[in-house]
């Protein structure tokens, strides 16, 4: 097994993430229900970028 591998195995099995508040289940009974957000940082030369995602689960 290539070493890149081992090592995501290993994370995988040892490291836990966030909390999975939703359980995956993203069936919601009407609007405003349930919103899901993703936020990323850039850095720039002059200073940090964030972007901001939020969605609402119900149209989708």
């Amino acid at each position: 097994m290539p070493l890149i591998e081992e090592i995501h195995t290993w994370l995988r099995r040892h490291l836990r993430g966030p909390p999975d508040l939703v359980d995956c289940d993203f069936s919601v009974s009407g609007p405003d229900r349930l919103l899901v957000a993703d936020m990323a940082c850039v850095r720039t030369w002059l200073g940090w970028a964030y972007a901001v995602f939020v969605l609402g689960v119900y149209p989708r």
